[in-house]
């Protein structure tokens, strides 16, 4: 099967790098070791958020997880703090669409 494409489940290291640099300042160096560190535990992070959404969504009986779900993931998961911001950047994702 040397046909077979591996997707790799990372985000583009590059990316990471940019946000990283976005928060940090301008005179800041990162390592690739840093980023990779960021990398591997944002990759764990939208697992284990997926995960906990799906289990959510599979409980109310659907099989699509939606933004909502997410939220809720997020806040049973300890991250309460971000709840009532996504929960309104969700709402008027909601309403433009």
């Amino acid at each position: 099967m040397a046909d077979e494409k591996t997707t790799d489940p990372f985000l583009p290291i590059a990316n990471i790098g940019s946000i990283m640099k976005e928060c940090l300042p301008a005179n800041t160096k990162l390592t690739r070791g840093a980023k990779e560190l960021v990398q591997e535990s944002v990759t764990e992070l939208i697992c284990f958020v997926a995960l906990q959404a799906q289990t959510y969504a599979v409980s109310h009986r659907r099989k699509t997880v939606n933004g909502s779900d997410i939220i809720t993931a997020l806040h049973d998961l300890g991250f309460a703090r971000f709840h009532a911001i996504l929960h309104k950047h969700y709402a008027s994702m909601l309403r433009k669409s």
